[in-house]
């Protein structure tokens, strides 16, 4: 009965084995060294101001850990409990972070098509929208924005600081690098006072532009396969790190629960990527058999742990208790995913 009990939490976790295993074989293991990124990190998000961050810091621990690869940081960060170390200006520097860290990423995001910190790059058009004033007035995708009025711009961090200090349809004048020509186009802000483009913040695209490049590890079959396992034995001890600071009410994690519109939403972008897909669908699978395991009456994890309780007892749990058990594990679970979808719409964090 145990080992029927554990056959689906078993299945997913062998299903993302394989996909794992797959990705290495197909696309390899990416990783950005931290140490390549020579401009350093641009903080997306105010919030990290606010800790001490400034654009241009390179975080390389998180509570004594070295922290090699850029891929890995947020992770690694959003889980922090004491301090960060991070070289600024040459030197290495340690910053204090509190403990609610996370809960005050939710409060303070605000909905945004960037990520919240992301190697540090110029202000490259890599996408522009079509209603953008900017590009009606001659913008294009693959310019190179160096400077706005009179303020020279080496970094699209620098270019968002100074947008954020104007109105919206504020008048600008934009000067922009255009295939070794040097254009200077008038424009305004957007109704949403930004100039209406996305920069390349995403390592894909600082990759293609040769701005950041990725170390890829190839995998044969019999190498992949042991490499899955470790993968997603890494990225299960990874979720496990963030649920803890979920059960920890002084984290403020539990803000960010999210439901069926927060599933949906890791899969946004505006292109398509098998890799990406590939990828969360393996962590989607680590999830659930997680979850499964939690010793809550209805999951799996309740029905092993009464089987646990009859195999060292010798005893069968009283078929009314069991009922009652049932009916609580079915409440908790829809009060939880009530609470989690509701969080979505209504919730902390709406900005």
């Amino acid at each position: 009965r145990l080992i029927i009990m554990l056959g689906g939490v078993t299945v997913n976790i062998l299903l993302a084995f394989i996909i794992y295993a797959g990705i290495l074989m197909v696309w390899g293991e990416k990783k950005v060294p931290v140490a390549n990124l020579k401009q350093g990190i641009s903080f997306n998000d105010p919030v990290f101001t606010s800790m001490g961050f400034k654009n241009g810091d390179n975080i390389i621990a998180v509570d004594g850990k070295r922290v090699d690869d850029y891929t890995s940081v947020l992770k690694k960060l959003i889980v922090v409990d004491e301090h960060v170390t991070i070289i600024r200006d040459g030197k290495e520097q340690t910053l204090n972070m509190p403990v609610d860290l996370i809960g005050q990423l939710i409060e303070k995001r605000k909905k945004s098509e960037t990520p919240i910190m992301s190697p540090r790059a110029a202000a490259n058009v890599v996408q522009i929208s079509d209603s953008s004033p900017a590009k009606i007035s001659g913008v294009q995708k693959g310019d190179i924005i160096v400077k706005i009025d009179s303020t020279p711009i080496a970094f699209y961090d620098e270019l968002n600081d100074y947008t954020a200090a104007k109105k919206a349809n504020d008048p600008i004048v934009l000067q922009v690098m255009r295939r070794d020509s040097l254009i200077t186009i008038a424009t305004k802000l957007n109704t949403a006072g930004k100039i209406g483009f996305l920069p390349p913040m995403f390592i894909d695209d600082l990759d293609s532009m040769n701005l950041v490049k990725y170390t890829i590890t190839k995998y044969g079959f019999f190498a992949a396969i042991p490499a899955g396992i470790k993968k997603a034995g890494s990225e299960l001890q990874s979720y496990i790190d963030q649920f803890k600071k979920i059960l920890s009410p002084k984290t403020g994690a539990y803000k960010g629960v999210g439901g069926f519109k927060a599933m949906g939403s890791v899969f946004s972008g505006y292109q398509w990527d098998w890799e990406q897909f590939w990828t969360i669908t393996a962590f989607f699978s680590i999830v659930l058999a997680f979850m499964n395991l939690l010793p809550i009456p209805a999951l799996d994890g309740g029905h092993v742990l009464f089987t646990l309780g009859e195999m060292i007892t010798g005893r069968k749990p009283n078929e009314k208790f069991l009922e009652y058990a049932q009916i609580a594990g079915m409440i908790i679970l829809l009060a939880l995913m009530l609470y989690a979808n509701g969080n979505d719409w209504f919730g902390w964090g709406k900005g």
